[in-house]
């Protein structure tokens, strides 16, 4: 058949088979799908499920700033048995040639390579088939991994040899020829996957939601990724959690919460697990963002509305603006999460380079950690009591987390409207309270930089605000964290000071 000359298979997005369970573990939607009127939140969780599938059946989608783990090759041989020999070479960072016997379930695109074309490929004039034809040379074939079997002897040449079977999920008859190329994807995210289920969802949840069997018994609950959001991070305020800032957050843990730290483990599998945790951070976002291009049809229009009436209107304008709707919410997604990963989107001490220069020069240059001099640490109390600055309305004049603040109504972050209980209280809903700094225990790490981002950007989805490039420069900075890493042993009011 010519196409299979030309081409066997090439998707965006396909799917991977499920996970080595008993039992099928399900995503849950998450309450803002759930107030939409039923046409709006069938569509919402056929989108989101067409770009995520489920656990049990994951979906690779190209677009999104996720290692999936991928190898390929080129096929050496076609073997009497149905299976075919050949070699692999890891392309993504989390592809290695140890995972390559574990192969099992991944998808897998074949293509005839560039010296296998023949004058029997489509030629660019050829009419291409129209609207609403099918043709079965054409129809793209969904592959997957039934096995990959390592050779015993390996030749000198580059990659991995072995015997690869696949298999077609919809049924039709596979051919693969000598020299097509072979691309295997999805590896790390079942692997990631595979290991969230056995250490992190007991606690977060199937769906990453925080809703865990578990985490009913916590009084610090355990944080919920769907906003996209994560409380400690190294990156400017407004951009998302790099890869080291969670990986870390599963290396060493979160002192004084029930965040353990899993430092024992392998860091393929950490850094798996890190890769997972912000695939389902994308998926959770992709809800929100779907959620909030149908916030025109919530449920609650239907106590005075026709029905009928409320689902034409959704299904008129999805026809008219899916499209647009898919690019937006796909764009958004690939750009935050692909800044993340931007060094120039990481916070790092800086100072002005004159700041009493006449007339005054803005350069910033790099500011390092000052010495925790008297002068030093008594110019970050000073600070930390500044009115305009104002740490101890929340963290309290003696560091205690009893600020002002905890007793006080305070602004929803979310709808800019005052709460209806005193507190201080997170994107999530949760109440929070103010870090005891008499206690020694930072949560989001005790090194000096860690506190210094936490200062200087703040502490997102939190009341934390930051104040780095607008009330303070990096010197002042280092002042409070010198201040701030000396409460627990000298007391909140230092010796200079009192």
């Amino acid at each position: 058949m010519k196409s299979q000359l030309w081409i066997l298979c090439l998707l965006s997005v396909v799917s991977l088979t499920g996970c080595q369970s008993d039992r099928a573990p399900s995503f849950v939607s998450n309450d803002d799908i759930d107030q939409l009127i039923p046409a709006a939140r069938d569509v919402a969780v056929a989108e989101v499920e067409a770009n995520f599938g489920s656990p049990s059946n994951l979906v690779v989608a190209s677009y999104l700033n996720v290692d999936f783990g991928t190898y390929s090759g080129t096929v050496e041989k076609v073997k009497p048995d149905g299976s075919y020999r050949v070699r692999l070479n890891p392309q993504s960072p989390l592809a290695s040639e140890e995972r390559m016997a574990g192969l099992k379930g991944a998808a897998v695109t074949i293509a005839a390579s560039k010296s296998a074309e023949s004058t029997e490929a489509p030629a660019a004039s050829e009419a291409p088939a129209k609207e609403g034809e099918s043709s079965a040379d054409e129809k793209p074939q969904v592959l997957q991994v039934v096995s990959f079997t390592v050779s015993p002897t390996q030749d000198e040449g580059e990659g991995v040899v072995g015997d690869l079977t696949v298999v077609s999920t919809d049924g039709t008859a596979v051919t693969v020829n000598e020299k097509d190329v072979v691309t295997v994807i999805g590896d790390t995210l079942q692997h990631g996957r595979n290991l969230y289920l056995r250490h992190c969802m007991h606690c977060h949840g199937v769906s990453g939601d925080g809703a865990g069997p578990t985490a009913q018994y916590f009084t610090i609950k355990p944080r919920d990724y769907r906003l996209g959001k994560f409380k400690f991070t190294s990156t400017k305020g407004g951009v998302r959690a790099s890869r080291d800032d969670l990986y870390r957050i599963i290396k060493l843990g979160i002192p004084g919460t029930y965040m353990p730290s899993f430092m024992l483990l392998p860091d393929s599998e950490s850094r798996a697990i890190t890769e997972y945790i912000r695939w389902l951070a994308m998926r959770g976002e992709m809800e929100g963002m779907v959620a909030t291009q149908f916030s025109d049809f919530s449920v609650d229009r239907l106590k005075e509305e026709d029905a009928g009436a409320v689902e034409k209107e959704f299904n008129d304008d999805w026809a008219a603006n899916a499209s647009d709707y898919r690019t937006q919410i796909e764009g958004d997604l690939k750009t935050g999460w692909t800044d993340s990963e931007d060094e120039q989107n990481v916070i790092w001490p800086l100072k002005k380079k004159a700041p009493d220069a006449d007339p005054p020069d803005l350069e910033l240059v790099p500011a390092p950690r000052k010495v925790p001099t008297s002068e030093s640490i008594a110019n970050g109390r000073r600070l930390f009591m500044h009115k305009d600055i104002a740490c101890f309305s929340c963290h309290g004049e003696t560091a205690r987390g009893n600020g002002v603040s905890t007793e006080t109504r305070n602004k929803n972050l979310l709808t800019n409207e005052m709460n209806e209980k005193p507190g201080l209280y997170d994107d999530w809903g949760n109440l929070v309270k103010p870090r005891d700094l008499t206690s020694g225990i930072f949560r989001g790490g005790r090194r000096p930089i860690d506190l210094y981002r936490r200062i200087h950007t703040g502490i997102k989805g939190t009341p934390m605000q930051g104040f780095g490039g607008k009330s303070l420069d990096g010197d002042e900075i280092w002042d409070i964290v010198n201040y701030v890493l000396s409460i627990p042993v000298h007391g909140a009011t230092p010796e200079s000071s009192k």
